[in-house]
């Protein structure tokens, strides 16, 4: 017994040796706080704005009438003249007498306070000063949405906010850092993570960034999603394919730059090896994700590059900025890219339901053939169509493509290569549109067969029910026969 409570209370001193040393640490951090804030504060003369993200969602057959259900009810279809209709546009795209962009012009946020003489109002995001959407036909049956949304200046500069304000490094605990962890660790001698990490002023910083960033996306894709829901809303995304543009009056985010500039580093994306140029503006930067799942983009631009004359945002509705030149190329590289994201979806959707058909022991007949039917008549036409559209080579010319500006992608030491980002999407899209083809009819054609082998084994099994019927009404009758 005394041997348990030497040991308990051994465990107890590490423990309140370990709580004085988290006290401690921010006092001793002190100066550190000072000098992280300021080697991560802005200078005087610069300034990073957030005026504008752009969000987009395709429409395949089975959503279409959402996409007209949404412009009807926003009373967007007669916009331009009397005589034109955007549904009779649609349906031309649809069967294939038309094709292109159409431009829905700018529409305005029904709040009083922010534009009273504007013809074309909608309920917008708090913070929304207006929207730019664009129709574009990408194939016969694939339909894209891109709205850009632009905001009003508090929420264009409130990163300055975040990056111009002082932080205290603070302490967090390891999972198993909690009380009863504690207490087990002292009484019961289990075992207890007791680490605990230092998050720097810069961490918090770019954390809160980040967070504020994705706060604004998260509230203009929830509008999106109540009056357009297409393909990916169907898939349950939190997030539909975005673009956050960022701008900076001085710096350029070029890593070389970023790599020697704390400050640039709170902005600056995790992933720094998918960066792009954009011919014409050398100073800026196309941040893509990495990873097939991800579908954030981010927009680096420079002032200088946008505009020449260097002005500022002096505009509630940034025009200066975000204008249509930009509005064009950033929808046309956005909805190259959901294309892509669409058919890693539709892959990995065909790869489940594959391997739910795979599982021997858990293959019931009639259960999975219902689950098949199910998804043939949600997702099987839509892919088998949307991909045979894509794989074909000629889809490389559309209307979308022919608007994508150059963009050259930049090598790991800072150097321009020969890369473009419309032939990496090109070649891309070609190839994952057969793969995702190629199993459909695979899925299509094992489903068939076990559906024809079901039907065999129950007929068989029926035949051997009506043969032993045959055989008992037989003897029932002979023995009626000859007993009677």
């Amino acid at each position: 017994m005394l041997r348990v409570l030497r040991d308990s209370f051994k465990r107890l001193k590490i423990v309140i040796r370990i709580m004085k040393k988290i006290k401690s640490t921010p006092g001793e951090s002190a100066d550190f706080d000072d000098e992280n804030n300021k080697e991560n504060k802005l200078p005087p003369d610069e300034s990073i704005d957030f005026p504008a993200v752009w969000i987009s969602e395709l429409y395949t057959p089975s959503s279409s009438r959402d996409l007209l259900k949404g412009i009807s009810l926003l009373g967007w279809d007669n916009f331009i003249n009397s005589s034109f209709s955007i549904n009779e546009w649609m349906n031309d795209v649809r069967v294939g007498a038309s094709s292109g962009k159409l431009y829905l012009g700018e529409i305005f946020s029904d709040d009083q306070s922010i534009c009273k003489s504007a013809l074309r109002k909608a309920p917008l995001p708090e913070g929304v000063v207006s929207i730019h959407p664009v129709l574009s036909s990408v194939t016969p049956s694939i339909t894209s949405l891109t709205v850009m949304f632009r905001f009003n200046n508090e929420v264009s500069s409130s990163i300055n906010k975040v990056l111009d304000k002082d932080y205290k490094a603070k302490i967090e605990g390891g999972s198993g850092f909690t009380w009863r962890g504690i207490l087990f660790y002292i009484f019961l001698n289990r075992g207890c993570e007791l680490s605990y990490s230092i998050v720097s002023p810069g961490s918090i910083r770019k954390a809160e960034v980040n967070y504020m960033l994705g706060k604004n996306k998260e509230v203009c894709s929830k509008w999106f999603v109540n009056n357009f829901s297409g393909v990916f809303s169907s898939f349950n995304e939190k997030k539909l394919p975005s673009v956050t543009m960022l701008i900076t009056d001085l710096h350029s985010m070029r890593p070389d730059i970023v790599r020697d500039d704390k400050v640039l580093q709170a902005i600056t994306p995790s992933n720094r090896n998918n960066l792009w140029i954009i011919d014409g503006w050398e100073e800026s930067l196309l941040a893509l994700p990495k990873k097939n799942i991800d579908s954030d983009i981010v927009f680096y631009a420079k002032r200088s590059d946008l505009l020449p004359n260097g002005n500022s945002i002096n505009e509630v509705n940034g025009r200066d900025i975000a204008d249509h030149k930009v509005n064009s190329y950033i929808s046309a590289m956005i909805t190259e890219w959901s294309v892509k994201y669409l058919l890693n979806r539709y892959y990995g959707l065909l790869a489940t339901s594959r391997d739910n058909m795979s599982g021997y022991n858990k293959y019931r007949p009639v259960a999975n053939l219902k689950k098949f039917r199910d998804f043939s008549k949600l997702w099987l036409h839509d892919i088998k169509v949307c991909a045979l559209e894509l794989s074909d080579k000629d889809t490389f010319k559309s209307a979308v493509v022919r608007d994508f500006p150059k963009t050259i992608h930049l090598g790991p030491w800072g150097k321009d290569s020969n890369i473009e980002l419309n032939d990496v999407l090109a070649k891309f899209r070609y190839a994952r549109a057969n793969q995702v083809l190629k199993e459909a009819d695979l899925l299509a054609y094992t489903s068939g067969v076990l559906n024809d082998v079901t039907q065999t084994l129950s007929s068989i099994r029926l035949q051997r029910f009506v043969a032993i019927i045959t055989v008992l009404s037989t003897c029932i009758a002979v023995y009626s026969l000859f007993y009677k």
